[in-house]
């Protein structure tokens, strides 16, 4: 009778393991996909990032050239009225 005791208690624990090893193996899988699905997050968000970075880069140069140009007209400006004050 000991004998099978032991022998249902030693298949209960079999059944236990193996259910065990079932959830082990979803959870993994359900993290790996995670996993994935956030690297291909990271990707998506990095392709983002150089995308900013270039518009950022082509305004700053966009900025720079306007300054130049508005710097011109300023000197433009003072010299012009220089003329107009050493002309009167």
């Amino acid at each position: 009778m000991q004998k099978n005791e032991a022998e249902a208690y030693m298949l209960k624990e079999l059944s236990l393991l193996k259910w065990r090893e079932k959830a082990t193996k979803l959870a993994c899988d359900d993290a790996e996909s995670r996993v994935a699905q956030c690297q291909e997050n990271v990707a998506d968000l990095e392709k983002n990032l150089g995308s900013e970075r270039e518009k950022i880069q082509q305004n700053s140069e966009t900025v720079k050239e306007m300054e130049s140009i508005y710097n011109k007209h300023v000197k433009r400006q003072e010299v012009l009225s220089q003329l107009t004050v050493s002309e009167t």
